[in-house]
């Protein structure tokens, strides 16, 4: 049975197709992994990985190269782990599919990519929320079936303690302004990085919201419908939610009382990595698509491919306690 599609779905056509089709939406994606990596191999080496950037010395005339510095304590490779959500096309619906002129075709199949595609993308998303907690435990499928953790361990995120909280008695939108610059300072031993963002929930949103419309004077705080801006921080608000299959539970992307500060310019970096497909021509790219002929029952399968990791640095986010 000759494939059904194969004119849709080749990779130069396809593409095309891809770049016509809305733009997905994702708020760690687009803010925090903007540097994404096409890579060519399956697995990312320690070494591939951008470490925080901080000056080094002058080295003398004459003398060797500063090498750049690896931690032997930290993990020395990753393999990441495979998308591929499907679509299976039956031989009944091929059939009543005869009827269907060339555009029709064209519209029912790329349809079903969009639909792949905007999975692959959720799932992507899901992946860099957990990565900024400075460990992915995701739930992968193994080869009988059953539902295993992935893990990968980044190590432990930076942290403040925030004594006054922003709900308490007494409390004033100054002292969010020195909490937010202590995040931001806590970031900056370690880190170098010089573009700040964040995350908080609806309830901090609201807790910011009454201190600025109690303050007697006017302070450096914007508050937007989507953000509050603190002198070079933007705090974005955000109830985004991924489905946890480890825990079976929606998880949200910033915890409860919790307000997270991110130095995005200093090491995040997304990864593409190779693909398992003679048909992708094992490339590493963000996503793919690929015909199968099925047997029993007949048809075929469209099936999304995609093999991500996230990478963050553990030394350029700060997550504090900021509610009571």
């Amino acid at each position: 049975m000759p494939k059904q599609f194969a004119k849709f779905l080749n990779p130069r056509v396809l593409v095309g197709e891809l770049n016509k089709m809305a733009p997905l939406h994702t708020p760690i994606l687009d803010l925090v992994y903007a540097d994404q990596v096409n890579h060519p191999f399956s697995t990312i080496g320690y070494e591939d990985l951008v470490t925080s950037i901080k000056n080094i010395p002058l080295v003398s005339r004459g003398a060797s190269s500063y090498a750049m510095p690896l931690d032997g304590n930290k993990l020395r490779f990753i393999e990441p782990q495979n998308l591929t959500p499907s679509h299976f096309i039956g031989a009944n619906k091929l059939n009543d599919m005869k009827s269907f002129n060339e555009g029709q075709q064209k519209t029912y199949i790329l349809n079903k990519v969009d639909q792949l595609r905007r999975t692959v993308r959720a799932s992507k998303e899901a992946l860099a929320i957990q990565s900024l907690t400075g460990k992915i435990e995701y739930g992968v499928r193994n080869a009988d079936g059953a539902m295993e953790k992935y893990t990968v361990d980044f190590g432990n995120v930076q942290s403040t303690t925030i004594s006054k909280k922003w709900d308490a008695s007494g409390a004033k939108a100054s002292d969010v302004i020195k909490d937010v610059g202590a995040m931001v300072a806590e970031i900056k031993k370690k880190s170098n990085a010089t573009k700040f963002i964040g995350f908080i929930d609806f309830t901090t949103y609201a807790a910011i919201v009454d201190l600025c419309n109690n303050a007697s004077t006017k302070l450096p705080i914007e508050v937007t419908e989507d953000s509050i801006v603190i002198g070079a921080v933007k705090l974005y608000v955000t109830a985004a939610t991924y489905f946890d299959y480890v825990t079976k539970a929606n998880k949200p992307l910033i915890a409860e009382k919790k307000v997270m500060v991110i130095g995005v310019d200093d090491g995040f970096r997304f990864y593409n990595c190779a693909l398992d497909s003679l048909e992708a021509d094992f490339a590493g790219i963000p996503f793919g698509v690929r015909e199968v002929l099925k047997d029993d029952p007949e048809g075929e399968e469209i099936i999304g491919m995609a093999r991500p990791m996230p990478i963050p640095n553990v030394n350029a986010i700060c997550v504090s306690t900021c509610l009571q």
